[in-house]
């Protein structure tokens, strides 16, 4: 099994990346980058067909091809992969993200009753 994250893997296994919505020639570039026997790389239809890399078969990273930083289908496919590196890449290459899941704690000080309905109401979604 692959442990999420890492560049090189002990056994010399390729890694295994999904090129989602890449045009062609800017597919050919992230290709390569990566040296022969580095990388394995599938064109992916769409979200849907990306494999959790927690299965042990799953892709390890996804690069998605993007207009902007905030593709519903690539946030929605961090969420629902969490373990799975996912990097946006702008259509004209000008730009790429790193999407991540990274707990954000807030300090609230010292919480009375007040704070904490606030803290909650805050935190809530809108209805």
């Amino acid at each position: 099994m692959r442990a999420p994250g890492v560049a090189a893997h002990p056994e010399r296994v390729p890694l295994r990346i999904g090129l989602l919505q890449v045009p062609e020639l800017l597919a050919d570039v992230v290709r390569s980058a990566f040296g022969p026997g580095v990388a394995e790389f599938e064109d992916l239809t769409d979200a849907a067909t990306v494999r959790d890399p927690a299965t042990g078969h799953g892709h390890d990273a996804v690069i998605a091809g993007v207009a902007g930083a905030w593709e519903p289908e690539v946030l929605r496919l961090k969420s629902s992969h969490p373990g799975l590196i996912v990097l946006g890449l702008r259509h004209d290459a000008r730009q790429t993200w790193l999407y991540e899941l990274v707990p954000h704690p807030r300090p609230l000080g010292e919480l009375g009753t007040d704070e904490l309905r606030a803290a909650v109401l805050t935190g809530a979604p809108p209805l």
